[in-house]
Formats: structure tokens, C-alpha cells, sequence
């Protein structure tokens, strides 16, 4: 989803939520947003009304943008985050609150937003009241109901859906209006959380298959239309299809279309491994094809062969994650009909193969989906940008351009 700067809210279809007592917004029909007034605060019955006068100055033009965390670009200091995150939860679980009191103020300092999208005045709160802080504690609860969004941060990579309706967030706000009204006999240990700190991967690179978070949530076929190269080098149009079938196991398939070639084929990538952290996986991938060649062109000569083509084999890669956003990626990929073992065509005696392939590069996460590629491809020196299977590069060592479209 997108938005202008400020687009247009219009404010009939501002809905209040009974069991979380304040208002959501829909973006569409899976995902609404909490909007926010102009100090920041959610918009409940106490504010509502001032909520529709600043609007209303406004001509309803509202910032969408700043309700939203914008997870999309990756952090170098995203796990620390959800690190120092989980520290002090372990810190209260273990009630060791002078301890988990300064981790609040490095993980506020280190992401200030963790304030508005995860339960961070809540675990403020929490410490307060049980070293008998009790004003600053009622203080931090008021701040959870007016700012907190939600229980987890986005920045929390690998754990997006651990509370997918607000079902925690919404005990938690419970909780804590009991709290302020010194109502309550519930035990807040309930609410801690025990949640491991992951690495980002992009899906696609070496080791890994899909990664839901690249997608919204509920996507389970993933599509791309782009242009790709025959055998002849040539331009065509390449349709791939994707779908998750399991945790390990995902399908690909694809077809394409050139001036001279028309065909099908399909991979199965499976995880044959893949750390609790995320950073490190291993992948097969068996794949085959099957094309119909009208012609080939072999050094700069036009042959009619008129031929089905069918190659097959298995791509092996294996990723790990040096740092945050830095992966060393590598694969080899084994066609059976290679250059030992060539297609001998039917018309004009020509033997056809496919390069196997050894790639060995580092790959620089710069947003969901997107990173920078460099290292070495079948010993050449190559680098270029690598987008959910789809490498554009530059072979440095031969002086040539480098489209590949890969999803296995």
C-alpha cells in the first residue's frame, strides 16, 4: 500500500473499537491503521471530537504515513532492537528491575518510535510499580493507552504475526486502564514476552525461500512479469508464478515466450535448513524445463532446428548472515544436458548445453526484497542489484550485462 504525503481521511469511516476502546481506520479490507492527533496520542471518545476539528482545519488532509512504521527499509540496528527488546523482559521475568530500567532507556534512545509501535511504556510501566515508583508507573500506563499501537514493533524481523489481532495488545490495554483505576489482581507476568531475535532474510537469496514479511500478510502466490533472455540471447517475456506449499517447501513455475523459443518449466526450492535465528539456511532446489526452439543463432548464423528441448538438474545454495543487513550467499547450480553432456540437434549436427554455475557473493540488504550484489560468478567478477530472484548486474571481468530470473 502507498499514500501521498497527506492524503484524504474521511472521517465517516473512523470506527471505534469496542474491546480496544479506541478508533481504527481502513486502509483496505485486510488492514486498518490507528490514526494519531497532532500530539501524537490514538484517537479514543476522550479526544475524538478535538480529533475532528484539527481535521477539519486540515480539509481532512491526514498523514498516513506517520500512523504507519516503516519497516520496509532495513536497519543495521534492527536486532539490537528486538534484542534489547527481549533483555528486558527477560530482566523483569527475572525481576531484576534495575537492570531492565536502563535497557528501556538504550532501546528508546537506539529506535524512539519503539514508543508509538510496541508495548514499551507497558514494560515501563511495569518496572516502576515493582520498584514502588508507583506515580511514574501510573504515568507510563497512561502513556501505553494514549501512544502504544500495538505489542511488537515491526523492526522485531521474523516475529510480524505473534499477536496478528491485537489480542494481547488489547488484554494489555485492559490491564492497564484496571491498573489506573486500582482495580486489578492480575499478574503482569502474563504479558512478557519471550521472543527470539531474528535476522531479515530477502527472499530468494541463496539458502532461503520466501519470506512472508516481504509480502503483506495472507499473500501466498507471488507473480512477475519481466523480460528475460533465450538461447540465442535474445529478448523475451518470462511469467513466473510462486507459492509457499509449507515452512520448507515452495513451488515455482514459470514460462516464457521469444521471437524464437516458447517454454515451460518449474523448480520445487526446499529448506533443507534454516537456522532459529534466520541467519543461516540451506536450500534445494531440483527444477526442470521443457522449450520448443524454432532457430538458434550460433556465431552470428541463423539455424533452423525446430526442436523440443529438455534439461533438468538441482540448484544447492547456502546463506549466512555476517551481519544485520550483510549475507555471504553461494550456489551451484547443475544442469543435466552441460557441457559434457550436450543436446546433438536434429537438423545441422549442433550441440546444445547449459552452463553449470558456482556464484560465491555478498549480499547487502537494502530494503525488503532489494539488495546489492557483488562476488564472483563462474570466476568472473560481477555486481548489480538483486530483487526477489530477479539479478540485474555487470560482469566487470568480461564486460557484460547480467539479467537472470531465478524464484528457486
Amino acid at each position: 500500500m502507498g499514500f501521498s504525503s497527506c492524503s484524504t481521511l474521511n472521517f465517516k469511516n473512523l470506527k471505534c473499537d469496542k474491546n480496544l476502546e479506541v478508533y481504527k481506520y481502513p486502509i483496505d479490507k485486510n488492514t486498518s491503521i490507528f490514526p494519531r492527533n497532532e500530539s501524537d496520542q490514538l484517537i479514543d471518545n476522550n479526544n475524538i471530537d478535538s480529533f475532528y476539528v484539527e481535521l477539519e482545519k486540515k480539509k481532512f488532509k491526514y498523514p498516513f504515513k506517520e500512523s504507519l512504521e516503516n519497516d520496509r527499509y532495513l536497519k543495521f540496528t534492527d536486532f539490537k532492537v528486538a534484542k534489547l527488546y527481549t533483555e528486558i523482559n527477560e530482566h523483569i521475568d527475572s525481576k531484576e528491575f534495575n537492570s531492565a530500567l536502563p535497557k528501556l532507556n538504550q532501546l528508546e534512545a537506539v529506535y524512539p518510535a519503539i514508543v508509538k509501535f510496541s508495548d514499551f511504556h507497558f514494560l515501563k510501566a511495569i518496572t516502576y510499580e515493582q520498584t514502588d515508583s508507583l506515580d511514574k508507573a501510573k504515568e507510563s500506563y497512561a502513556d501505553f493507552l494514549n501512544y502504544s499501537s500495538g505489542k511488537y514493533s515491526a523492526r522485531f524481523r521474523g516475529n510480524r504475526d505473534l499477536d496478528l489481532n491485537d489480542s494481547i495488545w488489547g488484554l494489555q490495554r485492559k490491564y492497564a486502564r484496571e491498573k489506573l483505576s486500582d482495580s486489578t489482581t492480575k499478574n503482569y507476568s502474563i504479558f512478557l514476552s519471550d521472543i527470539k531475535p531474528k535476522y531479515h532474510y530477502n527472499s530468494f537469496q541463496p539458502g532461503f525461500l520466501l519470506n512472508p514479511e516481504d509480502y503483506s500478510r495472507g499473500v501466498k502466490w507471488v507473480s512477475m512479469l519481466v523480460f528475460g533472455l533465450d538461447y540465442s540471447n535474445r529478448f523475451g517475456l518470462v511469467y513466473q508464478v510462486y507459492r509457499k506449499l509449507k515452512s520448507n517447501l515452495d513451488l515455482n513455475l514459470w514460462a516464457m515466450a521469444s521471437g524464437n523459443t516458447t517454454g515451460l518449466g518449474g523448480g520445487v526450492p526446499i529448506q533443507v535448513y534454516k537456522s532459529p535465528d534466520d541467519r543461516f539456511g540451506i536450500k534445494l532446489s531440483p527444477f526442470a524445463s521443457f522449450s520448443y526452439t524454432d532457430s538458434i543463432t550460433v556465431d552470428d548464423t541463423n539455424y533452423r532446428i525446430r526442436q523440443v528441448l529438455v534439461n533438468f538438474g538441482a540448484k544447492l545454495s547456502g546463506g549466512y548472515y555476517l551481519l544485520p543487513n550483510l549475507a555471504l550467499g553461494a550456489y551451484y547450480k547443475y544442469n543435466f544436458h552441460n557441457t559434457n553432456n550436450p543436446i546433438l540437434t536434429k537438423n545441422h549436427n549442433i550441440n546444445l548445453w547449459w552452463h553449470n554455475e558456482l556464484d560465491l557473493s555478498l549480499y547487502y540488504d537494502i530494503s525488503k526484497g532489494l539488495s546489492f550484489k557483488a562476488g564472483l560468478y563462474n570466476g568472473d567478477i560481477v555486481s548489480g542489484l538483486f530483487w526477489s530472484g530477479w539479478e540485474i548486474g555487470y560482469n566487470i571481468t568480461n564486460q557484460s550485462f547480467i539479467v537472470r530470473i531465478e524464484m528457486y
